[in-house]
């Protein structure tokens, strides 16, 4: 079994690139993150590309390590008093439970806000300066084992990277944490339950990863395709067809939208009207998608097909950042006695 490292030194240190995996270890992580503002959203995103960067070069066996401002999801209504925004409702509720007002005052001064808004009530108008309109930015990532998660964040340039990401003013509320596959006990029980908050989600019908299928191995990063497919039915089978297509599917409950569940779907190559149709019809009705393009110059292709198909869906909608699939995808493997 893998044994992670123990201090943050042996962590960098560690080899990095592995294309072999351990065994029935696959999860996905996705991520709905609401951020105070368009340009709190633009820093987050700006440091998660830096993470993406980082996750592309060390671990191969994250083979799809990808986020994006999104514009299909509701955000919190505007919000008029002190007491319906998220940090200060919170601040002056530590007040009520006691905790001392120069702690209060740090911890928004750590969030970037003015301390002396800890004096404000419940009532009191909200402060111009918050009046901004929160964005929503979703993260989609896969991990093959507990290898690749521990070692995709071992790199110093990873970690200036997530300092950033961590910064508490960056996010209204906590991040929406869905989890579907299989960690290791030790990344559950370390991290995804006690720090992620994770929702866990059966995999159900659905694949969390599958290796490329030869016909399109050569050509399969520049041409990848995600679709976050919004949908009033659930769907308990997924057309062979489809399924064969896809590097990952998976659906999920939408965390931000009432009784829809969200299709996330990954293609190593650009599907046909034909598939999309096909698609549509499995899952649909699909009220509101996006679509993301590895390349910028596949969009026109896309839009067509899915006009064509007659499916509700923005392509490249919006700044993105990180990587729809590896190009080493076609050669992860599960571990062999040959792998060291």
């Amino acid at each position: 079994p893998y044994a992670p490292p123990t201090s943050l030194k042996a962590l960098i240190d560690a080899p990095k690139g592995h294309l072999d995996h351990y065994p029935d270890e696959a999860f996905l992580l996705h991520v709905f993150w609401e951020a105070p503002s368009r340009t709190d959203a633009e820093t987050l995103l700006s440091a998660l590309r830096g993470c993406g960067v980082a996750t592309h070069r060390d671990t191969p066996c994250v083979p799809t390590y990808f986020f994006r401002i999104t514009t299909s999801n509701p955000v919190t209504p505007p919000i008029a008093t002190v007491g319906e925004y998220p940090p200060l409702h919170d601040a002056l509720k530590k007040l009520q439970v006691g905790i001392p007002k120069p702690v209060v005052r740090a911890d928004l001064g750590r969030r970037g806000m003015n301390p002396d808004w800890v004096d404000l009530t419940h009532s009191d108008p909200l402060p111009t300066e918050l009046r901004t309109e929160s964005v929503v930015v979703e993260f989609t990532e896969i991990y093959l084992d507990e290898r690749a998660f521990m070692l995709h964040c071992g790199s110093k340039d990873y970690l200036d990277a997530y300092g950033i990401v961590t910064r508490p003013g960056l996010s209204l509320r906590p991040p929406v944490t869905t989890r579907i596959g299989s960690p290791s006990l030790n990344v559950v029980d370390k991290i995804l339950e006690p720090i992620l908050h994770e929702t866990v989600v059966p995999v159900g019908a659905g694949v969390v990863w599958q290796v490329p299928p030869p016909s399109v191995r050569a050509q399969s990063a520049q041409d990848a395709v995600m679709l976050a497919l919004d949908c009033k039915r659930k769907v308990d089978e997924l057309p062979d067809q489809v399924r064969r297509a896809c590097t990952t599917a998976v659906a999920f409950p939408h965390a931000l939208k009432e009784e829809i569940t969200r299709w996330l779907i990954v293609l190593p190559s650009m599907p046909s009207t034909d598939f999309l149709v096909q698609l549509s019809q499995a899952l649909g009705p699909v009220v509101a998608g996006e679509a993301h393009t590895t390349s910028g110059k596949n969009s026109p292709t896309l839009s067509v097909a899915l006009d064509e198909a007659e499916l509700p869906v923005t392509v490249n909608g919006d700044s993105s950042g990180g990587y729809i699939l590896h190009e080493l995808a076609s050669d992860l493997h599960v571990r062999t006695n040959s792998d060291k």
